[in-house]
């Protein structure tokens, strides 16, 4: 797990200064490398601001610098207490309002959504692109976009998501073997496999399995509807182990 790191500084920069000589106090929050500015309502001159930071004196600008820092704990604490998602942003958003504001999971396929259409044209294509934006459409249809990061859970996906499932069980399309082995043949690159692999293979798998474990060949012929044992003979192949067992045990039993 990673460990959070924050940073609270503060500014009065001289390019801000009024025709009073006077710059704004800004905070800046830097939390996970993630950094924002707040303006505060005080100001001061550049040049004592600085002095007063270096200095050792205990001043009323070193009190006010302490209470906002006290402000930005107690709010970074709440956070934490109410399970909101702690960010610079948050942060920044409470400090200035006074209250939350709320991550909600619009929010955050919207910013993945962003990271992703920049790679576009890069290392994703838009028909990927296209396949995660039905993606997230999908999802929607689980659980509400409204609702804060913190409503996904396990158990909220898996009670909707069977709810979906009942909703459209008569609508699905129909998947010929052609399409299943194109995406057959997708997950096969994805996976890095280098060998064939398609609908049949299951098939072929299953018969070959039931006869290396002594089921009889009339009955897988008729557990893959074969109307005849001759077509079986097609999967009676058996394995390398149960070939170097039954060569094993015949010698064994001569001696």
């Amino acid at each position: 797990m990673s460990r959070s790191t924050a940073n609270v500084s503060f500014y009065c920069r001289e390019s801000k200064k009024n025709r009073d000589g006077l710059a704004p106090v800004e905070l800046v929050i830097i939390l996970n490398t993630r950094r924002c500015f707040i303006q505060l309502p005080r100001k001061e001159y550049p040049s004592q601001f600085k002095a007063q930071l270096r200095g050792k004196k205990r001043t009323d600008l070193i009190d006010y610098l302490d209470g906002i820092r006290v402000r930005l704990n107690e709010i970074a604490t709440s956070f934490l207490m109410e399970g909101q998602p702690l960010t610079a942003d948050a942060l920044k958003a409470y400090f200035k309002t006074g209250g939350y504001v709320v991550y909600t999971i619009e929010d955050l396929f919207n910013d993945y959504m962003h990271i992703l259409s920049k790679r576009v044209g890069k290392d994703l294509t838009q028909k990927t692109f296209r396949k995660y934006e039905i993606a997230r459409d999908k999802f929607y249809q689980i659980i509400s976009p409204k609702e804060p990061v913190s409503a996904i859970t396990k158990a909220v996906i898996l009670e909707q998501g069977v709810e979906i499932l009942k909703k459209y069980h008569f609508k699905l399309p129909i998947i010929g073997n052609h399409k299943l082995n194109v995406y057959l043949k997708a997950i096969r690159d994805l996976c890095g496999i280098d060998k064939p692999i398609f609908s049949h293979v299951a098939r072929h798998t299953y018969a070959t399995r039931c006869l290396n474990r002594g089921i009889r060949l009339e009955v897988v012929a008729k557990l893959l509807g074969h109307s005849t044992t001759r077509i079986t003979q097609h999967y009676a192949k058996l394995l390398k182990d149960n070939i170097l067992n039954e060569v094993k045990d015949a010698f064994e039993k001569s001696h």
